[in-house]
């Protein structure tokens, strides 16, 4: 088993496919054979257990590695250990290791820019809102008024009409606040009914 100790995964066969397949990291356990690894010795190669073939480093830099059949003294499949626990591809100083997930941390870095951006939007208004005058009125106090004749409510002016208003016969004692509707026949009727 290869694991890597920082993300305590286990290298390998990436979904348990063989042949020229690539590899990944997954939850360790040491019942699955697509985790088991032999050491080649005379070639200083990493063999599959599961298929047989060699971890090959790739031609570029930041390409992934991936599992071909083993070549006696490939320099791309030769690999050395550190004496930290590193795994080196012989001669050429490139390590195994992880790509860090970058959504993890594309979030921790918007987060923060977030956090900082409304923090400053927070303090900005705050110190503005101290500028502003505020202006205080005086309590309302309503004026009394001489109350209308026919005013269906005290203290308040009715509407000019062509027809006098006319309660129906039905209807309640208006209150105040109640709203009446003048139908075109001339009946009067309150909007809602209580």
């Amino acid at each position: 088993m290869i694991r890597n100790k920082l993300l305590g995964k286990c290298l390998q066969v990436q979904d348990g496919h063989s042949g020229g397949g690539r590899v990944s990291l997954g939850e360790c356990s040491p019942h699955l054979s697509i985790q088991e690894w032999r050491w080649l010795p005379e070639s200083h190669a990493l063999s599959s257990l599961h298929t047989g073939e060699c971890l090959t480093a790739p031609a570029e830099q930041y390409e992934g590695v991936r599992l071909q059949p083993c070549i006696l003294r490939a320099g791309s499949q030769a690999w050395t250990c550190s004496k930290k626990g590193h795994l080196t591809l012989f001669g050429k100083g490139l390590h195994l290791s992880a790509r860090q997930e970058s959504t993890l941390i594309t979030m921790l870095v918007l987060s923060s820019l977030a956090l900082v951006l409304g923090t400053v939007i927070l303090i900005l208004n705050v110190y503005s809102n101290r500028k502003k005058v505020v202006c205080v009125l005086k309590s309302y106090t309503p004026r009394q008024e001489a109350s209308v004749p026919g005013s269906p409510v005290p203290n308040e002016r009715a509407p000019l009409t062509k027809h006098a208003m006319r309660l129906s016969h039905s209807s309640p004692t208006v209150q105040r606040g109640e709203i009446l509707i003048e139908w075109k026949d001339g009946t009067v009727t309150p909007l809602y009914e209580g």
